[in-house]
């Protein structure tokens, strides 16, 4: 009987393969002909180290398949909300990108000459990756496209690899049903002088010292562009 030695992980059968072929045909056209596919995949059972006779893969293998490659795949199908972008729900690499519409939060600083208070925030997207948020701001107050531009963050504490979240708890899992409890978080935690944000023409002291308990509307025009949505989704595809 055939065996392979993993290192740390002891000895391992093989028990089923996987055969792929291919159209032998040296007929371009017939080989590219929409009526039968190029390539024909089958799923052998191995015993006593003998290949058995396989089947066509179903639809079935392929998400056993699946899960044994990727234990934390979903398996329930699960409302998702309007204000979802993309949603990757797998144990080794989570990932979940949203937006929230503008308004008005309450902001905690221990910044020297800022106030706690209420201030204008602009929409912003979000994006919880292996457990770390990022985030952008929008200039527009509608769900965003692949071409909508985003902008860097007029926040403080926001870093490169993520925002810093202090000793809060922070959520197990990435569910769609929990991106409020990560804007509370995010809200909540006092924004000290770290990383202070990349702002046109105004500083991150002069931009929250000018809107803290006002009823001023959020200056856009402040706003640095980063690049776009389609920008941070290839970057997560990137990092995956």
């Amino acid at each position: 009987m055939l065996t392979t030695n993993l290192a740390n992980e002891g000895q391992y059968m093989p028990v089923k393969t996987l055969m792929v072929y291919r159209k032998t045909s040296d007929n371009e056209l017939y080989r590219g002909s929409s009526s039968s596919p190029e390539f024909y995949i089958s799923l052998h059972n191995i015993r006593d180290g003998v290949v058995c006779e396989g089947h066509p893969v179903s639809k079935k293998d392929v998400y056993e398949l699946c899960k044994l490659a990727m234990p934390g795949i979903e398996t329930v199908v699960k409302y998702v909300p309007e204000s979802i972008i993309s949603y990757a729900p797998f144990s080794k690499y989570s990932a979940m990108v949203w937006w929230m519409p503008a308004g008005r939060k309450s902001m905690f600083f221990k910044i020297k000459g800022l106030k706690n208070g209420i201030a204008p925030v602009p929409a912003t997207l979000f994006a919880v990756i292996n457990g770390r948020l990022h985030v952008w701001a929008l200039k527009t107050d509608t769900r965003p496209t692949l071409t909508t531009p985003v902008y860097f963050p007029p926040y403080f504490n926001v870093f490169k690899d993520g925002t810093c979240m202090g000793n809060m708890e922070i959520p197990a899992k990435t569910d769609p049903l929990e991106t409020r409890l990560w804007e509370d978080l995010f809200f909540g935690s006092a924004f000290t002088n770290e990383s202070p944000p990349e702002l046109k023409r105004l500083t991150g002291e002069e931009l929250w010292g000018n809107l803290i308990n006002t009823k001023k509307k959020f200056p856009a025009f402040c706003l640095k562009k980063w690049g776009t949505l389609k920008d941070i989704l290839d970057r997560l595809e990137v990092e995956k």
